[in-house]
């Protein structure tokens, strides 16, 4: 039996996800791999392989030596491998591995990139252009219409919009891709929590309607396993991975959202961000972004006027009159 990248990569996913700490890929071998169909394997093939691993020399992987120091025994980290595979199947989920042919590129390029997804929705749209957009929870009304108008014409011309989701700018955004007209509904929807069920409820009602539109919902973690506080800022880290620009819609002082746009600019990701009233408290960190160099932009119109011209918007200055700009 030989290393199977594949399987690696679904086995350290899972343990990940069931001891909570994030394991690094195991292999980042480049080139072609021999496809594994994960889904027609048993239990004991599973085990077959850890056995196999683990009884390997010279195996200095982070899932192997876990399971040689006997956190993990094969048997049961073999059973939630499969168990996790079967419902995930049942629910009509796809897995897409960091070595598989769909694996989003630019995500396989970040410096701790998801071992596997799970997957509900056309897979195909993790192939084509992506925008991320994000912003505040208790967004205001200006940032809702902007935010639903500016993806409803980016989705229109053909991007696909990204996002996590939640209250606010996030779920303003994907259903304003939703309000393109565009079928499947051109958005992937990043959750933290498995897909078994999406969170939060409160979006319940958008988030069906979506799934019948053809939207992608995408995770990293287990089927069945909910999301909890810490998975929201690991979560962003795909949302940002997945495109080349972000869109800070808006942004608090110490909000999460000013803390993915600097995750995208860790990730040398281009970040814009929506220029606010100066009165507007609930814009202090997108002022903050602004002033560090993010490029400024007005309004959705403003935005797309920009992308087609290839020019940057007037510069933006602390202090300067909203109304006039």
């Amino acid at each position: 039996m030989s290393v199977i990248p594949q399987l690696d990569a679904h086995i350290s996913n899972v343990l990940s996800q069931w001891i909570y700490r994030w394991l690094p890929l195991p292999v980042r071998a480049t080139g072609e791999t021999t496809p594994v169909a994960v889904d027609e394997l048993t239990i004991h093939d599973w085990m077959d392989y850890i056995v196999y691993r683990l009884e390997s020399d010279g195996d200095f992987t982070a899932w192997v030596k876990l399971m040689q120091n006997g956190q993990v025994s094969a048997l049961a980290l073999s059973t939630l491998i499969f168990e996790n595979i079967r419902v995930s199947l049942a629910g009509g989920a796809r897995f897409i591995d960091f070595y598989h042919p769909l694996y989003p590129r630019l995500l396989s390029c970040i410096k701790d990139p998801p071992n596997c997804l799970t997957v509900l929705g056309p897979v195909e749209t993790l192939t084509k252009p992506a925008i991320a957009m994000v912003g505040s929870r208790k967004a205001s009304g200006f940032t809702m219409r902007e935010t639903g108008d500016l993806a409803a014409a980016l989705a229109a011309e053909g991007g696909v919009i990204a996002s996590g989701g939640a209250l606010g700018c996030d779920i303003a955004s994907h259903i304003g891709a939703l309000r393109s007209g565009e079928r499947p509904c051109p958005t992937i929807v990043v959750l933290a929590g498995g897909l078994s069920s999406f969170y939060p409820r409160y979006n319940e009602s958008a988030f069906q309607l979506l799934k019948k539109s053809g939207a992608v919902f995408l995770s990293e973690r287990l089927w069945d396993y909910p999301a909890r506080p810490y998975d929201f800022p690991v979560r962003n880290r795909i949302i940002t991975g997945l495109v080349p620009r972000l869109l800070l819609m808006q942004a608090g002082e110490r909000s999460g959202a000013k803390v993915t746009a600097q995750i995208a600019l860790d990730q040398g990701r281009e970040v814009f961000a929506l220029v606010h009233p100066e009165q507007d408290v609930r814009a202090l960190g997108s002022r903050q972004l602004l002033i560090d160099g993010a490029t400024p932009f007005f309004s959705a119109q403003d935005y797309m006027r920009m992308a087609w011209n290839c020019e940057p918007s007037s510069g933006y200055q602390e202090g300067s009159d909203f109304e006039t700009l």
